[in-house]
């Protein structure tokens, strides 16, 4: 079984990865609506 110890640096190194994937996402999301609303305008014209 693993020690304590172990298990919370397995977690922080899991919570990490997951803020940093979560960060990415977000970001994502920003610059598709920015893209989709460049097209909106584009179409429209």
């Amino acid at each position: 079984m693993a020690a304590q110890g172990e298990i919370d640096k397995e977690t922080a190194v899991h919570r990490q990865g997951y803020e940093r994937f979560i960060s990415m996402f977000r970001m994502g999301a920003v610059i598709c609506f920015i893209l989709a609303f460049i097209v909106i305008l584009l179409i429209s014209k």
